[in-house]
Formats: structure tokens, C-alpha cells, sequence
């Protein structure tokens, strides 16, 4: 679904973890507007103001723990191209942040209780 939205994959290591981002402006009342990528090096040299980039990953821990769990983390960074666009996105970070922090925690339950069953 968010490859559709305006995500792409930034990076994979089989197996082990998954990099992913966009270049959008999400604050716009209008709605999300992203700017298309066609790879990594379009993501990072990408210079217009009034965008934010955002990268994310979901990261297996190679290393199995004593009692036989893996560990999942998943982080997401954030950086705005100008001091104005950092304040519109820091607003929306704020009211829509209690929802993100929902989703996160269903989707890393979904993906918990799937690596259970197989």
C-alpha cells in the first residue's frame, strides 16, 4: 500500500531488513503531495524546498537470543528541507502522531503473530 502512496524501497538486505521512504509534503490541508523517485540516488539528491524526506526501516537482529526469539525494530527519520517546512511538518507530527503510534504498534503485533505461526 505505501509503494502506491509514494514510498519506495530505498534498500534490502534479505532476510534482515528493508529501508524505505518518500519525499512529500504531508502537512498540506489538501492532502499529501509526494515527488516521485526513481532511485536511491534521485532520493538523495532531490534539493526542492518545501519537502521533507522521510526513511524508515524494519530491522531483524541476526542474532538469535538464548530463548530463541528474534528481535524487530523499526525506526523512521525525518529531515525538512527548510526551516518553514520543518515547522509545518513538526504541527503535523504532533496531531497525527498518537494515530502513527497506533498503526505502528498493530502492524509490528500483525507481523509478530505471523513469524509465530510459521
Amino acid at each position: 500500500q505505501g509503494l502506491r502512496l509514494g514510498f519506495a524501497i530505498l534498500g534490502e538486505v534479505s532476510d534482515q531488513e528493508i529501508v524505505f521512504g518518500a519525499i512529500g509534503q504531508w502537512w498540506k490541508p489538501t492532502g499529501a503531495t509526494f515527488h516521485r523517485f526513481a532511485s536511491l540516488k534521485e532520493f538523495l539528491e532531490f534539493d526542492q524546498q518545501g519537502y521533507a524526506w522521510l526513511c524508515g526501516n524494519f530491522y531483524v537482529d541476526a542474532q538469535t537470543h538464548s530463548d530463541g526469539l528474534l528481535v524487530l525494530t523499526h525506526e523512521t527519520r525525518v529531515e525538512a528541507s527548510d526551516p518553514s517546512t520543518h515547522s509545518k511538518f513538526r504541527l503535523y507530527w504532533r496531531i497525527i502522531y498518537p494515530g502513527v503510534a497506533l498503526l505502528r504498534r498493530m502492524l509490528l503485533k500483525a507481523v509478530k503473530i505471523k513469524a509465530e505461526a510459521s
